[in-house]
C-alpha cells in the first residue's frame, strides 16, 4: 500500500482543519496546525482526492497510485467570496 501527503495553504500560509478524503472511499485526514495531512495504506488505483475547509473553495485532484510509493501532493485553497447578509431590524 502507498501513503499520499502533503500541505495545504491558502496565499502561501498554512490552512488548518481542512479535510481532505479520497472520494468513495473511508480515507481521510485533518490538516494540522502546519497544514500539513497523511493519507495512509491506500490500495493501488485512480482516485479523487478532495479538499474541503469552511471559508474556502472545494478543491479536488485526480491522483494515480502505485503500490508501495509515497506521494507529496501540496495544494494551494481559494478563498470563497464573502457573502454580506442584510440585517433587518
Amino acid at each position: 500500500h502507498s501513503e499520499i501527503k502533503g500541505q495545504i495553504r491558502h496565499e502561501g500560509k498554512p490552512v488548518e482543519f481542512a479535510q481532505v478524503v479520497l472520494k468513495n472511499t473511508s480515507t481521510g485526514a485533518t490538516t494540522d496546525s502546519l497544514g500539513h495531512y497523511v493519507l495512509k495504506n491506500i490500495p493501488p488505483g485512480t482516485y479523487v482526492m478532495e479538499v474541503v475547509c469552511i471559508g474556502y473553495e472545494k478543491s479536488t485532484k485526480s491522483i494515480h497510485v502505485k503500490e508501495k510509493e509515497t506521494y507529496t501532493h501540496n495544494i494551494e485553497l481559494i478563498q470563497s467570496p464573502q457573502q454580506i447578509e442584510e440585517v433587518v431590524v
